[in-house]
């Protein structure tokens, strides 16, 4: 069984079951995140048709292509029929997003063979990891503010600011990977 960082790793394609129209929710902020850092973001929604400029599918077994992990933003009481779902269609791993926890999902997964992860957010595993799909050096200001916060303008002045301005105008910046799309 690979870790939770190997799978995010060896992993390009993502379907998000539970994926949000919400932009203030993890559920739209956590894939669209993913999506800047390179991964490929298969939204599964059956009330959406088209979340971080990608088609959405009603249900995995939609999905006409291959998929490396499932992850998962939907109650603890729904991650059976997700795995379950996941194994019916042959994808190798499933991530049970932070909070989400299911001893039968768990089971599942592990008879079938399935790499399985729950209990933690894939954008806290990939920050911690440095980990991205993107060409050249992985962003190294990931710890300097919170995962769920979407980088703004920020004018900061103090004595030493130096160092600090410096930190400051690269997570503010334009070509900052965590850039909010709407400012």
């Amino acid at each position: 069984m690979r870790n939770a960082q190997q799978i995010l790793a060896d992993s390009a394609v993502i379907a998000v079951v539970g994926a949000s129209r919400d932009p203030g929710k993890p559920a739209h902020t956590v894939p669209a995140q993913m999506q800047r850092y390179g991964w490929r973001i298969i939204p599964v929604n059956p009330y959406a048709d088209e979340l971080f400029g990608e088609k959405v599918y009603r249900s995995l077994a939609d999905i006409p292509e291959p998929v490396d992990l499932v992850n998962v933003f939907r109650p603890a009481g729904d991650a059976v029929d997700v795995v379950r779902e996941a194994v019916a269609v042959g994808v190798p791993a499933v991530w049970l997003q932070l909070d989400i926890v299911s001893a039968e999902a768990r089971r599942i997964a592990t008879e079938a063979g399935l790499d399985y992860v729950e209990d933690r957010c894939i954008a806290v595993e990939r920050a911690v990891g440095r980990l991205s799909r993107l060409p050249g050096p992985n962003h190294a200001v990931d710890f300097l503010y919170p995962l769920w916060i979407q980088p703004a303008v920020v004018t900061a002045s103090h004595k030493s600011g130096l160092a600090l301005g410096g930190g400051f105008s690269y997570s503010a910046s334009d070509d900052h990977p965590l850039r909010s799309e709407a400012l």
